[in-house]
């Protein structure tokens, strides 16, 4: 069954311009009468860096409508988004009981895409925490701690 012509999820949040407090999101739509799967994608404005590439075709995900892109966790994950970056959302569904690929002509139109920034997370509460400073160091390796690091925080330079 082909989708109606013109029959786009509506209702998306965020919102076109946001900018985001974390580096995690929930995005929202409301499907459109008999949608059975839909395809997201969150894509790095640019190309560079992860996103989220997705088709969905469990009944209970595509009746959520919605999406949860959580905040990475260092060590843990995930690492979907990076810091201060603008993102693009953008969502299309079927009404097709067949599981389909990306190319299917059965998909209907995407939405317009939307974009969001994410915040930018600077080095300026960081604390050194070990070695203590003009500690001798024996041994081939040495561990450097540091303390005042967001949560979300997940790429360091040292």
């Amino acid at each position: 069954m082909l989708p109606v012509a013109g029959s786009t999820p509506g209702n998306l949040t965020p919102f076109n311009g946001t900018q985001l407090t974390t580096l995690g999101t929930v995005v929202r739509w409301t499907n459109p009468a008999g949608a059975t799967q839909f395809h997201l994608q969150v894509v790095p404005k640019d190309g560079d860096g992860p996103g989220v590439d997705l088709i969905v075709g469990d009944p209970a995900q595509v009746t959520a409508q919605a999406f949860n892109i959580p905040a990475p966790a260092l060590g843990q994950g995930p690492y979907v988004m990076l810091p201060d970056m603008t993102y693009y959302w953008r969502i299309r569904t079927t009404t097709s009981g067949a599981s389909l690929g990306a190319d299917s002509p059965e998909w209907g139109p995407w939405t317009a895409p939307i974009t969001f920034h994410t915040p930018a997370r600077t080095a300026a509460a960081l604390r050194p925490a070990g070695p203590a400073d003009g500690a001798r160091l024996g041994g081939n390796s040495t561990t450097l701690a540091w303390t005042g690091a967001p949560t979300d925080v997940f790429y360091y330079e040292v």
